[in-house]
């Protein structure tokens, strides 16, 4: 018995991924309180204390990640979009919520060159709400 309980523990383990982190914030001061902007997942040229609904993913082990957040003032103009189209994003390991795809398809794309590497953003105007995705490099 125990033996078999050992391995349905030791299956559930490995199933599990540990690394992956979801973090959501209702507004600026509750994520500043924790020090979450600290941790540069979203980049601070987007951060200012308008934003609310802030949500993050990430997985840790790999530095794969999406963020989005709303705000009444969109922290970004774009000399360099492009349209996404149909494109959806897929990233290794990170559980795209449902509603991701359906609220930046269309929406015009552009990227920021961070110390920690590219992310991609949207800004979905209608929603005054803004994306972002990638990998952090070590």
């Amino acid at each position: 018995m125990r033996i078999l309980l050992l391995i349905a523990l030791s299956t559930f383990l490995l199933s599990c991924n540990l690394d992956r982190v979801t973090t959501e914030y209702t507004t600026f001061e509750q994520a500043d309180k924790d020090n979450f902007f600290e941790k540069g997942w979203i980049p601070i040229e987007l951060v200012n204390e308008e934003i609310t609904d802030i949500y993050l993913q990430n997985d840790i082990d790999i530095n794969t990640f999406i963020f989005s957040f709303r705000t009444s003032e969109m922290p970004i103009s774009f000399d360099n979009e492009t349209d996404l189209q149909n494109e959806s994003i897929e990233l290794h390991r990170i559980d795209i919520p449902d509603w991701w795809n359906s609220e930046i398809i269309g929406q015009p794309r552009t990227n920021i060159q961070t110390e920690n590497g590219l992310v991609n953003i949207v800004v979905n105007e209608r929603l005054n709400k803004v994306y972002g995705w990638g990998k952090y490099g070590r």
